[in-house]
């Protein structure tokens, strides 16, 4: 952890109280924000098509999006969100909307651009609440990943050794666990007092496992990358403590390694994957369903064949219903060359603005895993993808945003024991 991510956590902490190891100064002070912190918690059960899934979710991002409107109509305050990436995140949901017109009129196009809407609307709302909760919200995200994978490891086998989550897909929900593996990680790292660590680490021992126990190999490389990055961050610190912190990775690998073996935790696919056999390497299926699509790619190549209307364009032209494989494969198939430019701009706006960040670092790792698995998966309509483009694009506020300032702003010195600077407060707007 470099000086300034320690400047930034400095200031959270620089409260003399604290609540369950969080600094007071980044708990919720209101109803808005303890509903986003609830809603953060409960994305990864998002996966979930039943009361358990998207009902949860719902309960707390409805709430939560008219609390915090109508808190923003009566104070009148700016939204805190990077505006070049907002604005892109809207013309994309544009795009997306026009792209109904050419669409197969069997694809639910409606309903699906509607909850793009809703998503990139919820994306916006969580990112203004981010800019103050952040500590918070890696916190509730790292524990609702860990109550998954709770129920992931109590789950029975399928005939192939994965776990049977009762027709949910193996790879979303490593997705999702990947993303609060991010967030375990980062808090692993940062956090000071001893009983933290120990939760953290415990919480990383799950979903670890949980990981191991879906058979996703995407998930088990984006796993492994976000470790391995995170003990690089840590030896960069120079610190005893930052060594020490990436040794205990590479204990919690091997030992997650070991649990999953003696307990029959680890898929044969995944064992194959991890032993270099090509059974466990080769996946002729994805590649199979890109060389149907590129039979017509003349059709989609500009313009796409439709939001959220792949699967239904391949029944029409090659009489089998398969979905795109890959966030950016996907996106050109349906929004065509225009969609796959929009979408790239927007996660380079986001990777840019996420370096003004006290929170950098768990935005790049979480980041890690939207890249495996938009190779392999996709993850658009998945609320965790979401959700981390909204940690990216939030901007720092109060203490967090103090020590972000340039190099060549200074202010009068008012609370050097609490910043290590010469820097005030940042105006509120900074970001605007």
């Amino acid at each position: 952890m470099d000086r300034k991510e320690q400047h930034a956590l400095t200031s959270l902490t620089s409260s003399a109280k604290y609540w369950g190891g969080i600094p007071a100064t980044a708990l919720p002070r209101d109803v808005s924000e303890m509903l986003a912190l609830a809603y953060i918690g409960a994305i990864p059960f998002a996966i979930y098509p039943s009361a358990l899934g998207r009902s949860l979710v719902a309960i707390f991002s409805a709430p939560f999006m008219i609390v915090w409107t109508l808190e923003k109509l009566r104070s009148q305050e700016l939204v805190r969100v990077r505006p070049f990436p907002m604005a892109l995140i809207g013309l994309f949901c544009g795009w997306a909307a026009l792209t109904g017109f050419w669409a197969s009129t069997e694809a639910p196009v409606l309903s699906a651009v509607l909850s793009l809407m809703w998503s990139a609307a919820t994306t916006v709302a969580i990112a203004d609440v981010l800019s103050r909760l952040w500590l918070s919200a890696l916190v509730s995200l790292s524990a609702g990943a860990m109550l998954l994978s709770t129920i992931v490891l109590i789950s029975p086998q399928t005939i192939s050794g994965r776990a049977n989550l009762g027709g949910i897909d193996e790879n979303l929900t490593s997705f999702v666990l990947s993303v609060g593996a991010g967030a375990g990680l980062f808090l692993f790292q940062a956090v000071k007092s001893r009983l933290g660590r120990w939760i953290a680490g415990a919480g990383l021992l799950l979903i670890g496992l949980a990981v191991l126990y879906t058979g996703s190999r995407t998930g088990v490389v984006a796993t492994g990358l976000m470790a391995v990055a995170t003990a690089l961050f840590a030896v960069s610190s120079g610190s005893g403590r930052g060594i020490r912190a990436a040794l205990a990775l590479f204990a919690a690998l091997t030992l997650i390694g070991s649990l999953a073996s003696s307990y029959d935790l680890m898929p044969r696919r995944i064992q194959q994957f991890l032993g270099g056999e090509a059974d466990g390497i080769n996946d002729s299926g994805r590649g199979e369903i890109s060389d149907l699509f590129l039979r017509t790619v003349d059709r989609w190549f500009i313009a796409g064949v439709g939001y959220s209307s792949d699967a239904h364009y391949l029944a029409g032209t090659e009489g089998i219903y398969r979905n795109a494989h890959g966030i950016f494969w996907k996106t050109w198939v349906e929004l065509g060359i225009i969609g796959v430019l929009i979408l790239s701009a927007i996660v380079g706006a986001a990777v840019i603005s996420s370096f003004q960040l006290p929170s950098r670092r768990a935005v790049w790792l979480m980041m890690i895993t939207l890249t495996c698995f938009g190779l392999t998966l996709g993850g658009l309509s998945v609320d965790a993808f979401w959700l981390v483009v909204s940690f990216a694009i939030a901007c720092p506020s109060g203490h967090s945003a103090s020590v972000y300032a340039s190099d060549r702003t200074n202010f009068p010195s008012t609370s050097r024991r609490h910043f290590g600077s010469t820097r005030e407060q940042m105006p509120s707007d900074s970001c605007l």
